[in-house]
């Protein structure tokens, strides 16, 4: 049995050798390489005149200044204002205007928005002491809101 080893053995690395001596690369030595290809004669220098270039004249933008109003007239109005006025509404427009010019429908929509804070007031003291204890919600400890 030691002898079937042995020859096995040697069977397996003759092979082994054989293989390995198969897998050498036989590509030739050099290729040929390809031609040098001379680069283009360099680029004239362009005149610089001081003078910026638009490539298509009439596509220029113009910048406003962020500190001026838009004017909200049409381009071509002869006197463009920034605003408008109470008397260029409609009458439809005009009672929507009104209705925001009522100081006694002001307390209803204050008194709106601080009931809204009151109540997110409310839900964040909630949220702190759940944070605070580290638990998920106050509901399942017996805790009232």
């Amino acid at each position: 049995m030691i002898g079937k080893a042995i020859v096995l053995a040697a069977s397996l690395a003759a092979l082994l050798v054989f293989v390995a001596g198969s897998c050498i690369d036989v590509a030739p030595a050099q290729s040929p390489q390809p031609a040098k290809i001379d680069p283009s004669p360099p680029a004239e220098d362009e005149p610089i005149t001081g003078v910026a270039v638009q490539p298509v004249p009439g596509s220029e933008s113009v910048r406003h200044d962020p500190f001026t109003p838009y004017a909200i007239t049409a381009p071509d109005d002869p006197a463009p204002r920034p605003t408008w006025s109470y008397a260029d509404l409609t009458a439809e427009e005009k009672i929507v205007a009104d209705r925001g010019r009522d100081p006694a429908e002001w307390a209803k929509v204050h008194d709106a928005y601080a009931r809204a804070s009151q109540e997110l007031a409310q839900h964040a003291r909630v949220e702190a002491a759940e944070h605070r204890l580290g638990l998920d919600s106050l509901s399942g400890t017996g805790v009232v809101p």
